[in-house]
């Protein structure tokens, strides 16, 4: 579970501490100021952390990944039934997204950067890359994130 101290304030859940963060710190904003691309940043995370982060990595990443790692056979029937939900994720992202370079406009949001380390581990796995190469929108916009400094110098558990 994300949790986040500063000042004293402690805070959990992973939309609370970006917000808290974007709005409590300097730098660029990450939450649109306009209401309708506000309310597609918002419409967004609710759909990674609802539809997407399950299938996409609790299952697939976690069964494709980690289970090798630990020794363990995957679990090919939940893999199965995860794809199915991972690919109207997907769709959907894809259809939002549209033409647009990130998933509420030009400049980056939290919705971005809350789908980025979802993207980067379900990307891990076949399935995942499969499922990517039916959405050309946001193959475009994983390149776009990607390729970012601060991705670059993320690093994950996975090293």
């Amino acid at each position: 579970m994300p949790a986040f101290e500063h000042e004293g304030f402690s805070l959990y859940e992973t939309g609370a501490i970006t917000r808290y963060v974007d709005e409590a710190f300097s730098g660029p904003p990450l939450q649109p100021a306009e209401p309708m691309a506000r309310a597609r940043m918002n419409q967004v995370i609710g759909i990674i952390d609802n539809y997407g982060y399950r299938p996409m990595v609790r299952t697939v990443f976690v069964e494709r990944v980690m289970a090798p790692r630990r020794d363990e056979a995957p679990d090919e029937d939940r893999v199965a039934s995860a794809l199915g939900k991972a690919a109207t994720c997907l769709a959907v992202l894809e259809d939002l997204l549209g033409e647009k370079t990130f998933l509420t406009g030009e400049d980056i949001s939290l919705a971005d950067l809350h789908a980025a380390p979802m993207f980067a581990y379900f990307l891990q796995t076949p399935e995942g890359r499969d499922l990517m190469a039916g959405c050309p929108g946001l193959e475009r916009w994983w390149a776009e994130v990607a390729a970012r400094t601060s991705m670059e110098k993320t690093r994950s558990f996975l090293g």
